[in-house]
């Protein structure tokens, strides 16, 4: 029986089949040689212009930072950081990949990515600094996204500007709230559920 991504990628079975995640986890999440793309080095340029405020993501390969982008909010953190989850100490992703069946730190701890997965929660810092940069917003950008995965899509509610740029290859699944519109309830910014400006006079875009 084949088992569903959104449930390998789950905490519940992270801890109950540990080995069985990992087998996919290196072979579908880990693309350490996957290069920045036009739209990275954009964002990124773009940023050192003093253009863009910041890069809000639910990415975890840090192709963003690759490219130059230093002031970015991975809601579903990275591939590149992990930790022990005994005695914390941080490992290379190249650690994670070069191991066998469930990477272990020297204490004995087995060692897990900092990404968030299904059934945890986003990481309070990230997701607070996300939202501020947003509500600060003189344009927000929106790119290649369907606005299907929560809470990321949630996020989109508390833009409090009129210009808003949607650029995405098919149409969204939910249609962003336009100036005018009635504030939806917002419920929880923090659960993961389901499955990024110009400048003008008054405070820098996200």
């Amino acid at each position: 029986m084949t088992i569903p991504p959104e449930e390998i990628l789950s905490r519940s079975f992270f801890d109950a089949r540990p080995e069985e995640f990992y087998r996919f986890y290196r072979e579908k999440m880990l693309c350490l040689d996957a290069q920045p793309n036009p739209a990275h080095r954009k964002l990124a340029e773009l940023e050192a212009a003093g253009k863009l405020t910041s890069v809000v993501t639910q990415n975890i390969d840090g192709l963003h930072q690759r490219a130059g982008s230093r002031r970015v909010w991975e809601l579903h953190g990275s591939v590149h950081r992990n930790h022990c989850m005994r005695c914390g100490r941080a490992y290379p992703v190249e650690f994670v990949r070069d191991s066998g069946g469930v990477p272990r730190c020297t204490c004995g701890g087995v060692i897990k990515p900092d990404v968030v997965l299904y059934e945890e929660q986003l990481d309070g810092h990230t997701l607070q600094g996300a939202l501020s940069d947003i509500q600060g917003a003189d344009m927000l950008i929106i790119g290649g996204t369907s606005l299907a995965v929560y809470p990321a899509a949630r996020l989109v509610n508390y833009y409090r500007g009129d210009r808003l740029v949607l650029i995405n290859k098919s149409p969204p699944l939910r249609r962003p709230r336009r100036p005018g519109d009635r504030r939806p309830h917002r419920g929880d910014p923090g659960r993961r559920s389901g499955g990024v400006r110009a400048r003008d006079e008054k405070r820098p875009p996200v």
